[in-house]
């Protein structure tokens, strides 16, 4: 790809950011836990059913998964799971398309994606959906923002579509505006944004071992253990110091090396080889976990964390460790999974009871017995803004 579809592609993004400001939607009473759950409808889960916290504050609907689940994705609006056949089913908002089942209603059911049987990776964005399929190259649904031939435009579908170009991809990542794809050669490929930019590679990346996409910025892992960001920089998401977005990537500081990124909305956190965790960026919710809401952008350490094995990130931050999750950050919907509608600015217990996944102001996580449970803006449900 051109070096001038690249820049234009995060000039766009970077006047996005600017331009609109990047607007946003921001010790919790005990709750029921997720297996409690199961085991008060004899093991079996309706499609809505509900689990409360003990203040009657939160319901987390849990849906009975149609499949074996090899990964549940959340998206902003919508979950998806991909099955361990390769077919895909998702539920929630469909009136960008994408549920990818070939309309544009939403559904309070899973409904399976059309003509997508040998998919090996899936990521929900905002209103989109991407997978990895068979072949390694990468196939998306919904609606996001990309360049054509003719110009700029929405490219929405309901149904998935080819990301002409890729190939060779093992993992796809969907934010919000900006969807990447990490091939097998370690270097990343981004395309969307709301002003039309086309696909392009990123210049100056190579042997990334991970990509991870927020709503206008991106960051990359290398084998080594360092991490670059780039894109808009409003809220110091990129760790240079600097508020100034950046087209190319920046190398974040952070004394050792990092052994996994989660970007949010407008942050960043790095797992380090140390089992500790740093964060950056926007904090208006308290996502940085430093017991404060003043943006970061330079990483800071999140306190009483140790041995973390991995971390997510949507306008709040989880964390993993000892077999516990902790989080922290806006809660607005439940999204911490405590049973509140409490914010957090430190990390925080909660009664997520097994894998998760997390995007804006949505935690899904999988459950023992196969089931999805998601906290948060789930559309359908009663959980809501408070």
């Amino acid at each position: 790809m051109k070096k001038s579809s690249r820049t234009t592609w995060w000039a766009a993004a970077i006047a996005m950011v600017v331009a609109a400001g990047c607007a946003r939607a921001h010790t919790g009473d005990a709750v029921h836990t997720p297996e409690q759950a199961a085991r008060a409808t004899d093991g079996g889960v309706s499609p809505m059913a509900h689990v409360r916290g003990d203040a009657g504050a939160v319901e987390c609907p849990t849906w009975t998964a149609p499949i074996a689940t090899a990964q549940v994705s959340a998206g902003a609006n919508h979950i998806c799971a991909l099955g361990v056949d390769g077919r895909v089913r998702c539920w929630g908002d469909g009136e960008s398309g994408q549920l990818g089942d070939g309309s544009f209603v939403s559904s309070a059911e899973w409904v399976e994606v059309s003509g997508l049987s040998d998919a090996r990776r899936i990521s929900a964005g905002n209103a989109y959906t991407c997978a990895v399929r068979g072949d390694a190259t990468v196939a998306c649904w919904g609606g996001l923002w990309r360049g054509t031939r003719t110009g700029a435009g929405l490219a929405r579908s309901a149904t998935p579509q080819a990301v002409a170009g890729l190939r060779d991809v093992v993992d796809v990542t969907s934010g919000g505006a900006v969807a990447c794809a990490l091939d097998t050669r370690g270097e990343a490929w981004c395309w969307g944004d709301p002003l039309g930019g086309r696909l392009a590679r990123v210049a100056g990346l190579s042997g990334l071992v991970q990509i991870d996409a927020g709503y206008a910025h991106a960051c990359g892992l290398d084998a080594a253990g360092v991490v670059r960001c780039w894109g808009g920089n409003d809220a110091g998401q990129l760790g240079d110091g600097t508020r100034a977005p950046s087209l190319t990537p920046v190398r974040v500081g952070l004394g050792r090396a990092a052994v996994a990124i989660a970007t949010g909305d407008r942050h960043t956190c790095a797992l380090l080889d140390d089992g500790t965790v740093s964060c950056w960026g926007g904090n208006g919710y308290g996502q940085l976990g430093d017991g404060s809401t003043t943006d970061r952008p330079t990483p800071m350490a999140v306190e009483g964390l140790a041995d973390v094995t991995s971390i997510h990130a949507g306008r709040h931050t989880c964390a993993v460790t000892g077999g516990r999750t902790l989080c922290w950050g806006e809660n607005r919907y439940g999204e911490l999974y405590d049973g509140t509608h409490t914010p957090h600015h430190r990390p925080h217990a909660t009664a997520i009871a097994g894998p998760i996944d997390t995007h804006a102001v949505l935690t899904c996580s999988t459950l023992s017995t196969g089931a999805v449970q998601c906290c948060g803006r789930v559309p359908g449900s009663e959980s809501g803004e408070r």
